[in-house]
């Protein structure tokens, strides 16, 4: 057997791994080292079977890895060959609350951005450009509806 490549980082008390084809897998440490040092004996079949699976590792004697993947790989990446469909507008920064997570200025703030009517005519024509058969339009801020 051999490891794909894939990355990892530690999350709580596991190790959290992630790779090219878009899969993941929470490891505990000592299946994490026993992987990284290539102890695949060690491992449970259960997590030696998921591994596999999810592309992490691989038979040697499989000359067609690349195939394997290639699907998973293909369909992790599709949206690079279509058209923007998410448009979000930024309306205003000004808004009447305050929550403590926002990063737009409560009403109690004397600088406050709007966006200009011209200007948001001209992002909706924009957007409406898309060839994409689906268009989401989200509009953050502040609180968008004071720029109505």
């Amino acid at each position: 057997m051999k490891n794909n490549y894939f990355n990892f980082k530690q999350w709580k008390d596991k190790m959290l791994l992630t790779n090219e084809q878009g899969r993941y897998i929470l490891l505990g440490k000592r299946d994490f080292l026993n992987l990284v040092n290539k102890r695949y004996d060690l491992l449970s079949k259960e997590i030696l079977q998921t591994l596999k699976d999810r592309f992490f590792i691989y038979d040697i004697d499989e000359d067609v890895f690349i195939e394997k993947v290639a699907n998973a790989y293909r369909d992790n990446k599709q949206y690079l060959f279509s058209a923007t469909s998410l448009h979000i507008f930024v309306m205003t920064n000004a808004c009447n609350m305050c929550c403590v997570y926002c990063q737009a200025q409560d009403s109690a703030q004397e600088k406050k951005g709007k966006m200009q009517e011209m200007t948001a005519k001209a992002a909706v024509d924009i957007a409406l450009q898309s060839p994409n058969e689906y268009l989401t339009f989200e509009f953050q801020g502040g609180e968008p509806l004071l720029n109505f």
